[in-house]
């Protein structure tokens, strides 16, 4: 099974230290495809942008990324049955006015081209520059040398980069109703 996948967005798809990918999704995706009898996955890092495209036009059997289930992906994609949901949270320096939706107004926020983040940000939050990365790690480099004042991304990778880069996550958007799945071509 060729599955594509990105390799920055903890806890759910990354590589480790050997360069081999691990986390949430990956497990749970191994485990499926034993319990089906697929013998070989092999994981393939890709910008989160162009995994979609990837998988629909059958360079890969599966896109894993804790991939939001939405009607305007499922035009391009089908899904399997959402397994996670999730909270959105914004990160910023610890010395950041940011505390609100509100106070990102006027400022540059970044976020990963394609994300639900990049959706949500577009519909709610106009007045907010929105910078486009193709990765967790690009986006937190510029917020680390100050080319951005906020990051937009999920909770729970949230959580991983605020903690390694002593950085604070300054809103959290307490619901979004788009629970992730694994992607598969359309039949």
């Amino acid at each position: 099974m060729r599955v594509a996948s990105v390799g920055d967005l903890r806890p759910y798809t990354y590589t480790d230290e050997n360069g081999e990918f691990t986390g949430f999704d990956v497990e749970l995706l191994e485990d499926v495809a034993g319990r089906i009898g697929v013998e070989e996955v092999v994981f393939t890092g890709q910008d989160f942008s162009g995994l979609l495209a990837a998988v629909a036009n059958g360079q890969y059997d599966v896109g894993a990324a804790a991939i939001g289930i939405t009607e305007e992906r499922q035009q391009t994609v089908d899904f399997s049955e959402g397994y996670l949901a999730g909270f959105l949270s914004v990160v910023t320096p610890k010395d950041s006015d940011i505390a609100s939706e509100e106070d990102l107004a006027g400022g540059r926020m970044g976020v990963v081209q394609g994300t639900l983040q990049e959706a949500y940000a577009v519909k709610n939050l106009p007045d907010t520059e929105l910078v486009r990365f193709p990765d967790n790690n690009a986006a937190i480099s510029a917020l680390n040398s100050g080319t951005v004042d906020a990051h937009f991304l999920d909770y729970e990778s949230a959580k991983k980069y605020v903690e390694q880069y002593d950085l604070v996550s300054a809103v959290e958007i307490p619901s979004f109703d788009a629970p992730a799945g694994f992607a598969v071509a359309k039949v």
